[in-house]
């Protein structure tokens, strides 16, 4: 089936663009972009933006990444970063939209599509339009997920509040490391490890503010390994 991108992908992309074998369950390729762009229109589909280098926060050199509790299901969050309170509370707010964004995911693909709409709740532009293809997908195959989409491990890996830009949009960059031999599909068989280990992989996760609430924006495969 034509499933192009989602948290726990059906048949997708590797990172490069280069076509991943059902078995990898690697997503779609979006580039990471250190700032996002306002979008033109839905039917662009593409999300525009530039790198620039990393904002040097006025407080004190970074220390090692420590855990930093936070409301609502989910793990807590290491980061290498100082975080300024403002800063702070952007994370929490939009590490509450990545928890949800994991649950909404299990119920829409273990429901085998049902509820899409639910992902409205969540997730914005091309990566909306993206998720909600692929629950047609699994509806259409008549296809269901078993077991369950989430987070095993989160690191804040960028904060990015800049306003002084009119195109940009507030963003935390999380990466994400995911056990995917948690959940598998109907149609396929059940993810195994050998050694008993859980097998994991690592997904950069954006969440961006727009006006005033968060939703993901954009997700790709980071690393084939707990890589945080």
């Amino acid at each position: 089936m034509p499933l192009v991108f989602s948290p726990p992908p059906h048949r997708s992309r590797a990172r490069d663009g280069r076509p991943a074998s059902s078995s990898s369950r690697l997503p779609h390729s979006v580039r990471p972009a250190a700032r996002i762009g306002a979008l033109a229109g839905v039917a662009a589909l593409v999300l525009s933006g530039c790198t620039s280098e990393p904002e040097e926060h006025t407080l004190a050199t970074p220390t090692a990444a420590t855990p930093t509790e936070t409301e609502g299901a989910g793990p807590e969050y290491t980061t290498d970063l100082q975080l300024s309170e403002e800063e702070k509370k952007a994370v929490e707010e939009a590490l509450k939209v990545l928890n949800r964004y994991a649950e909404v995911s299990t119920e829409v693909f273990t429901a085998g599509g049902a509820g899409a709409e639910k992902f409205d709740e969540v997730a914005k532009d091309s990566i909306l339009l993206s998720l909600k293809e692929e629950a047609k997908g699994l509806r259409d195959d008549k296809v269901q997920m078993v077991g369950e989409f989430g987070f095993d491990q989160v690191q804040v890996f960028e904060v990015d509040l800049d306003k002084s830009d009119s195109t940009a949009i507030p963003l935390v960059n999380f990466h994400a490391c995911v056990p995917v031999d948690r959940y598998s599909y109907t149609d396929q068989s059940p993810m195994s490890t050998e050694t008993g280990n859980p097998e994991l992989n690592t997904f950069e996760v954006i969440v961006a503010d727009y006006d005033g609430e968060w939703f993901v924006s954009e997700q790709y495969l980071w690393a084939e390994e707990c890589d945080i």
